[in-house]
């Protein structure tokens, strides 16, 4: 079972758009469905949402949950938006 959608800290998210107008080649150290850490490099393409969930599509065309990433360019998610 998928866990429900938590939105993330609104200055993270801000982080994401920044580098996405940068066009800059980021790290991202997220959570995969199954639970196991993994790393990618890439530069982001788009962030939407999807089903009341918001994503990351990367330029290799993977999306991510943003509620499942740990750390973008070494910041640490830190918690959760409260003005849900």
């Amino acid at each position: 079972m998928i866990p429900e959608y938590t939105p993330i800290n609104c200055s993270f998210y801000d982080y994401f758009e920044a580098f996405a107008v940068k066009k800059q080649v980021v790290t991202i150290v997220y959570f995969n469905e199954n639970g196991d850490t993994e790393t990618v490099e890439s530069r982001i393409k788009d962030l939407f949402s999807r089903n009341k969930v918001e994503y990351v599509l990367l330029e290799n065309d993977l999306e991510i949950r943003l509620d499942y990433v740990k750390e973008l360019e070494g910041m640490k998610n830190g918690g959760y938006c409260k003005n849900v």
